[in-house]
């Protein structure tokens, strides 16, 4: 991973204030202190531009700019074509998660909600390397 997990920056996309909540609370539990939340895709866009977290979920269905059209919009910007992206949904299950081998057509990563903890830590290990 490079940095220890306090120093890792996460920013959570999600409309769903529960789970921004929980999905918080368990990267917290895991080590990973350095969150910011956004509920709306036009904020989390511009909050990734100042930030430059090293990691984004971003849920897929979300009203106004949904998870792709936010995803196109950072891989279309210099600044933040690189920021990982782990996708959350509700959309797929467990079934399908597993069918697609926890990817998507692009490479990104997709975890099915709900999600455990060590659901939220391989998605991490996957996408940043292991700590």
């Amino acid at each position: 991973m490079g940095k220890g997990k306090e120093e890792v920056k996460i920013l959570i996309v999600d409309d769903d204030e529960k789970a921004l909540k929980l999905l918080e609370l368990k990267l917290v539990q895991l080590g990973f202190p350095s969150i910011v939340k956004e509920r709306r895709g036009t904020e989390a866009l511009e909050t990734a531009k100042k930030l430059l977290p090293d990691l984004i979920f971003l849920d897929i269905i979300m009203p106004g700019l949904d998870g792709g059209k936010v995803r196109e919009r950072l891989i279309e910007n210099p600044a933040t074509k690189d920021i990982p992206v782990v996708f959350v949904s509700s959309i797929i299950d467990k079934d399908e998660e597993k069918r697609l081998g926890g990817r998507l057509a692009g490479g990104e990563i997709i975890i099915s909600k709900p999600y455990s903890s060590d659901e939220i830590l391989k998605a991490i290990e996957r996408t940043l390397g292991n700590s």
